[in-house]
């Protein structure tokens, strides 16, 4: 439990300011950005369709189903579900490298616990600090973004829409984890959280652009993308399923390794 406690309250400080980077993302969407798609509806299409059809697909822009709220929000997460990604692999790795990166990882393994604890304690630290951090994006979210639009009724298709966030952490949490236990040295975690981060937004639109869907399995991003509730009224099923495929199975490799590896001498 102090395994957990300590983890939790190191990545708190970097979870609470990436929190807030985000949600200021979602007001600056809200606030300036979706009353002009309001407001400047027929102008705004003109000047997109002056643009590359090729661009506007590759960078989320659907002129047909752009002016309601939730496309709308399904846009924004086009980006903001990017920095949620960026957010999970950093927190991750900071946590599963963090004996690694300050070449420490005698002085953990000696400890009267099991590896397999140990694990356990780091992974419920990070699935804690998503937690919190999504309760309180949702309740900003609800606010800003959905009680101010008039009519607006908060349904299942809604709560799948703030839930997309998490799910997608889970996702990028699978990653991170399987590069800390896997990789021998982790000089930088800003530097693989970004390189997952950019990675993941170039698969998208590259998505985006040969639209193929089986190619969506290539992107994490788009597992649990808002635009399939947006147009489908539910996830992808079979987009949710490879996920939890593959969170399982990055999962169980990062734990064998993790309770396997021999400790480097210092």
């Amino acid at each position: 439990m102090n395994i957990y406690l300590f983890e939790l309250k190191n990545v708190m400080k970097s979870c609470f300011w990436w929190t807030f980077s985000i949600i200021i993302t979602l007001a600056v969407f809200m606030l300036a950005v979706y009353p002009v798609f309001q407001d400047g509806g027929e102008e705004l299409v003109e000047l997109f369709n002056n643009f590359p059809p090729e661009f506007l697909t590759a960078f989320g822009f659907n002129l047909d189903n752009l002016f309601g709220v939730e496309p709308f929000y399904a846009f924004s997460f086009t980006y903001l579900g990017l920095m949620f990604a960026i957010m999970a692999v950093s927190i991750s790795v900071d946590i599963f490298s963090r004996e690694k990166r300050n070449k420490c990882m005698d002085f953990i393994m000696a400890k009267p616990i099991g590896r397999i604890q140990i694990y356990f304690y780091k992974l419920a630290a990070c699935i804690t600090a998503f937690i919190l951090s999504n309760l309180i994006y949702i309740l900003c979210t609800t606010m800003i973004f959905f009680a101010d639009e008039e009519g607006y009724k908060f349904t299942l298709e809604t709560l799948q829409l703030l839930s997309a966030p998490f799910f997608t952490q889970i996702v990028f949490l699978s990653f991170g984890i399987f590069v800390s236990v896997t990789f021998k040295k982790i000089r930088s975690v800003s530097v693989i959280a970004s390189s997952f981060g950019i990675m993941a937004f170039i698969l998208s639109a590259l998505m985006n652009l040969l639209e193929k869907e089986y190619l969506y399995f290539l992107a994490p991003l788009k597992y649990f993308g808002p635009e399939h509730v947006v147009h489908d009224g539910s996830f992808d099923i079979k987009l949710v399923v490879f996920a939890i495929i593959l969170i399982a199975v990055s999962i169980l490799l990062s734990i064998k390794k993790y309770c396997s590896e021999d400790i480097v001498s210092v």
